[in-house]
Protein backbone atom coordinates (compact mmCIF):
# COMPACT_ATOMS: atom_id res chain seq x y z
CA UNK A 1 0.00 0.00 0.00
CA UNK A 2 2.35 2.37 0.91
CA UNK A 3 4.11 1.79 -2.37
CA UNK A 4 1.03 2.02 -4.40
CA UNK A 5 0.46 5.45 -2.53
CA UNK A 6 3.45 7.00 -2.07
CA UNK A 7 2.54 7.84 1.59
CA UNK A 8 3.43 6.22 4.82
CA UNK A 9 1.26 4.88 7.57
CA UNK A 10 -0.30 7.69 9.34
CA UNK A 11 -0.28 9.60 6.28
CA UNK A 12 -2.63 6.99 4.78
CA UNK A 13 -4.66 7.20 7.85
CA UNK A 14 -5.28 11.34 7.71
CA UNK A 15 -5.65 10.75 3.83
CA UNK A 16 -8.57 8.02 4.14
CA UNK A 17 -10.00 10.21 6.90
CA UNK A 18 -10.43 13.13 4.87
CA UNK A 19 -11.74 11.45 1.53
CA UNK A 20 -14.22 8.90 3.99
CA UNK A 21 -18.14 9.61 2.95
CA UNK A 22 -18.44 7.78 5.99
CA UNK A 23 -17.94 8.62 9.61
CA UNK A 24 -14.86 7.27 10.89
CA UNK A 25 -13.41 7.86 14.68
CA UNK A 26 -10.42 6.59 16.63
CA UNK A 27 -11.60 6.30 20.36
CA UNK A 28 -8.92 5.53 23.09
CA UNK A 29 -9.60 3.35 26.12
CA UNK A 30 -9.66 6.64 27.62
CA UNK A 31 -13.01 6.94 26.55
CA UNK A 32 -10.82 10.24 24.21
CA UNK A 33 -11.73 10.61 21.08
CA UNK A 34 -8.12 10.78 19.14
CA UNK A 35 -9.30 11.17 15.70
CA UNK A 36 -12.49 12.35 13.56
CA UNK A 37 -13.50 12.39 9.90
CA UNK A 38 -14.62 15.66 8.28
CA UNK A 39 -17.63 13.61 7.22
CA UNK A 40 -18.30 13.25 11.31
CA UNK A 41 -17.37 16.92 11.73
CA UNK A 42 -20.01 18.03 9.17
CA UNK A 43 -22.97 15.67 10.64
CA UNK A 44 -22.83 16.65 13.55
CA UNK A 45 -21.70 19.89 13.82
CA UNK A 46 -18.90 19.52 16.25
CA UNK A 47 -15.09 20.90 15.54
CA UNK A 48 -12.46 18.52 15.69
CA UNK A 49 -11.51 19.94 18.84
CA UNK A 50 -15.12 19.92 20.30
CA UNK A 51 -14.50 16.10 19.83
CA UNK A 52 -11.16 15.62 21.03
CA UNK A 53 -11.36 16.80 24.20
CA UNK A 54 -14.33 15.25 25.24
CA UNK A 55 -15.00 11.65 26.13
CA UNK A 56 -17.35 9.86 23.66
CA UNK A 57 -19.99 9.30 25.75
CA UNK A 58 -21.17 13.19 25.84
CA UNK A 59 -21.86 12.71 21.91
CA UNK A 60 -24.19 9.68 22.56
CA UNK A 61 -27.79 9.75 23.82
CA UNK A 62 -27.98 8.52 27.74
CA UNK A 63 -29.76 5.93 26.56
CA UNK A 64 -27.55 4.41 24.52
CA UNK A 65 -24.49 4.59 26.46
CA UNK A 66 -25.41 1.85 28.39
CA UNK A 67 -25.68 -0.47 25.37
CA UNK A 68 -22.50 0.86 23.99
CA UNK A 69 -21.04 -0.09 27.47
CA UNK A 70 -22.67 -3.28 27.56
CA UNK A 71 -20.64 -4.11 24.04
CA UNK A 72 -17.06 -2.80 25.39
CA UNK A 73 -17.49 -5.43 28.09
CA UNK A 74 -18.17 -7.86 26.04
CA UNK A 75 -15.31 -10.40 25.32
CA UNK A 76 -16.29 -10.37 21.38
CA UNK A 77 -15.41 -6.89 21.10
CA UNK A 78 -12.19 -8.07 19.33
CA UNK A 79 -14.31 -9.46 16.72
CA UNK A 80 -16.31 -6.65 15.83
CA UNK A 81 -19.34 -5.57 16.41
CA UNK A 82 -21.48 -4.82 13.09
CA UNK A 83 -24.67 -2.72 12.61
CA UNK A 84 -24.99 -0.91 15.90
CA UNK A 85 -27.72 1.64 16.27
CA UNK A 86 -27.66 4.34 18.25
CA UNK A 87 -28.43 8.65 18.42
CA UNK A 88 -25.32 10.79 18.23
CA UNK A 89 -25.95 14.46 19.41
CA UNK A 90 -25.48 17.05 17.12
CA UNK A 91 -24.13 20.32 18.23
CA UNK A 92 -27.54 22.01 17.98
CA UNK A 93 -29.17 19.85 20.17
CA UNK A 94 -30.83 17.12 18.13
CA UNK A 95 -30.19 13.86 17.21
CA UNK A 96 -28.68 11.78 14.53
CA UNK A 97 -29.59 8.20 14.05
CA UNK A 98 -26.36 6.39 13.18
CA UNK A 99 -25.89 2.74 12.63
CA UNK A 100 -21.92 1.58 13.30
CA UNK A 101 -19.68 -0.68 13.20
CA UNK A 102 -16.77 -0.89 15.94
CA UNK A 103 -13.76 -3.12 16.25
CA UNK A 104 -11.04 -3.02 19.25
CA UNK A 105 -7.05 -3.22 18.17
CA UNK A 106 -5.26 -4.52 20.83
CA UNK A 107 -1.78 -3.56 19.43
CA UNK A 108 -2.91 -0.10 19.83
CA UNK A 109 -5.63 0.08 22.45
CA UNK A 110 -7.85 1.81 20.43
CA UNK A 111 -11.30 1.08 19.33
CA UNK A 112 -12.33 1.95 15.34
CA UNK A 113 -15.32 3.05 14.51
CA UNK A 114 -17.41 3.48 11.28
CA UNK A 115 -20.44 4.09 10.45
CA UNK A 116 -23.32 5.73 8.35
CA UNK A 117 -26.08 8.45 8.73
CA UNK A 118 -29.73 6.28 8.88
CA UNK A 119 -32.01 9.34 10.68
CA UNK A 120 -34.23 9.52 7.35
CA UNK A 121 -34.18 5.69 6.84
CA UNK A 122 -35.47 5.53 10.84
CA UNK A 123 -37.99 8.29 9.71
CA UNK A 124 -39.19 6.41 6.76
CA UNK A 125 -39.80 3.44 8.98
CA UNK A 126 -41.66 5.51 11.97
CA UNK A 127 -43.75 6.84 9.43
CA UNK A 128 -44.40 3.34 7.47
CA UNK A 129 -45.14 1.69 11.18
CA UNK A 130 -47.11 4.61 12.53
CA UNK A 131 -49.20 4.29 9.14
CA UNK A 132 -49.62 0.82 9.27
CA UNK A 133 -51.49 1.15 12.64
CA UNK A 134 -53.99 3.63 11.49
CA UNK A 135 -54.83 1.86 8.74
CA UNK A 136 -55.71 -0.78 11.30
CA UNK A 137 -57.00 1.11 14.28
CA UNK A 138 -59.60 2.23 10.80
CA UNK A 139 -60.29 -1.02 10.54
CA UNK A 140 -61.23 -1.86 13.50
CA UNK A 141 -63.43 1.20 14.00
CA UNK A 142 -65.09 0.55 10.56
CA UNK A 143 -65.88 -3.38 11.98
CA UNK A 144 -67.06 -2.11 15.41
CA UNK A 145 -69.48 0.43 13.64
CA UNK A 146 -70.57 -2.17 11.72
CA UNK A 147 -71.02 -5.33 14.61
CA UNK A 148 -72.65 -2.17 16.49
CA UNK A 149 -74.87 -1.21 13.71
CA UNK A 150 -76.19 -4.86 13.07
CA UNK A 151 -76.91 -5.08 16.97
CA UNK A 152 -78.85 -2.09 16.85
CA UNK A 153 -80.79 -3.35 14.03
CA UNK A 154 -82.14 -6.60 15.79
CA UNK A 155 -84.12 -5.10 18.44
CA UNK A 156 -85.18 -2.49 16.01
CA UNK A 157 -87.16 -5.09 13.77
CA UNK A 158 -88.18 -6.87 16.57
CA UNK A 159 -90.22 -3.87 18.12
CA UNK A 160 -91.60 -3.33 14.33
CA UNK A 161 -92.31 -6.55 14.21
CA UNK A 162 -94.55 -6.14 17.64
CA UNK A 163 -95.85 -3.01 15.99
CA UNK A 164 -97.44 -4.58 13.29
CA UNK A 165 -98.69 -7.45 15.34
CA UNK A 166 -100.81 -4.61 17.84
CA UNK A 167 -101.74 -2.76 14.77
CA UNK A 168 -103.74 -5.57 13.43
CA UNK A 169 -105.28 -6.18 16.83
CA UNK A 170 -106.49 -2.63 16.82
CA UNK A 171 -107.86 -3.59 13.54
CA UNK A 172 -109.57 -6.67 14.68
CA UNK A 173 -110.96 -4.67 17.42
CA UNK A 174 -108.87 -6.94 19.85
CA UNK A 175 -107.36 -3.92 21.15
CA UNK A 176 -109.66 -0.97 22.00
CA UNK A 177 -107.92 2.36 23.05
CA UNK A 178 -109.68 4.11 26.52
CA UNK A 179 -111.79 7.25 26.19
CA UNK A 180 -109.34 10.44 24.68
CA UNK A 181 -106.82 8.31 24.12
CA UNK A 182 -105.51 8.52 20.21
CA UNK A 183 -103.49 5.05 20.21
CA UNK A 184 -103.36 5.17 16.32
CA UNK A 185 -100.86 8.40 16.65
CA UNK A 186 -99.12 7.49 19.53
CA UNK A 187 -98.75 3.90 17.17
CA UNK A 188 -97.53 6.16 14.46
CA UNK A 189 -95.25 8.35 16.54
CA UNK A 190 -93.43 4.87 17.41
CA UNK A 191 -93.29 3.46 14.12
CA UNK A 192 -91.76 6.54 12.71
CA UNK A 193 -88.85 7.17 15.49
CA UNK A 194 -88.27 3.41 14.66
CA UNK A 195 -88.00 3.73 11.04
CA UNK A 196 -85.67 6.75 11.88
CA UNK A 197 -83.48 4.60 14.12
CA UNK A 198 -83.39 2.01 11.55
CA UNK A 199 -82.52 5.11 8.71
CA UNK A 200 -79.34 6.05 11.30
CA UNK A 201 -78.50 2.23 11.76
CA UNK A 202 -78.21 2.01 7.56
CA UNK A 203 -76.03 5.53 7.42
CA UNK A 204 -73.68 4.26 9.62
CA UNK A 205 -73.39 0.62 7.71
CA UNK A 206 -73.18 2.40 4.86
CA UNK A 207 -70.07 4.80 5.78
CA UNK A 208 -68.12 1.29 6.33
CA UNK A 209 -69.36 0.61 2.65
CA UNK A 210 -68.34 3.97 1.62
CA UNK A 211 -64.32 3.43 3.53
CA UNK A 212 -63.83 0.39 2.03
CA UNK A 213 -65.34 1.24 -1.80
CA UNK A 214 -68.21 -0.81 -2.20
CA UNK A 215 -71.03 1.99 -1.91
CA UNK A 216 -72.27 4.18 -5.06
CA UNK A 217 -73.61 7.74 -3.54
CA UNK A 218 -76.85 8.50 -5.60
CA UNK A 219 -77.29 12.37 -5.13
CA UNK A 220 -80.85 13.84 -4.85
CA UNK A 221 -83.04 16.71 -4.17
CA UNK A 222 -85.41 17.06 -1.39
CA UNK A 223 -87.56 19.25 0.48
CA UNK A 224 -85.83 20.08 3.47
CA UNK A 225 -89.07 21.74 4.85
CA UNK A 226 -90.78 18.44 4.91
CA UNK A 227 -87.94 16.79 6.85
CA UNK A 228 -87.74 19.36 9.36
CA UNK A 229 -91.34 19.36 9.74
CA UNK A 230 -90.79 15.50 10.12
CA UNK A 231 -88.68 15.68 12.48
CA UNK A 232 -90.41 18.26 14.46
CA UNK A 233 -93.83 16.78 14.93
CA UNK A 234 -92.46 12.84 15.93
CA UNK A 235 -91.46 14.83 19.14
CA UNK A 236 -94.04 17.05 19.20
CA UNK A 237 -96.53 15.14 21.87
CA UNK A 238 -93.55 14.81 24.51
CA UNK A 239 -92.35 18.15 23.91
CA UNK A 240 -96.38 19.43 24.69
CA UNK A 241 -96.05 17.16 27.73
CA UNK A 242 -93.19 18.77 28.98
Amino acid sequence: MQDLLGLDRNDQLEYFFEISVDLMAIIGTDKKVKKVSKCCKELLGWSEEELTLSEWSNFVHEDDVFKVLAYIRNSNIKNGIKGLELRFKCKDESYRWIESNCRYVEESEVYILTARDITEKKQIMEEKIAYEKAIELESIKSQFFSNISHEFKTPLNIILATMQVINKNIENKSIISIEGANLDRYMNSIKQNCYRLLRLVNNIIDISKIDYGYYDIELGNYNIVSVVEDITMSVLEYVNNK
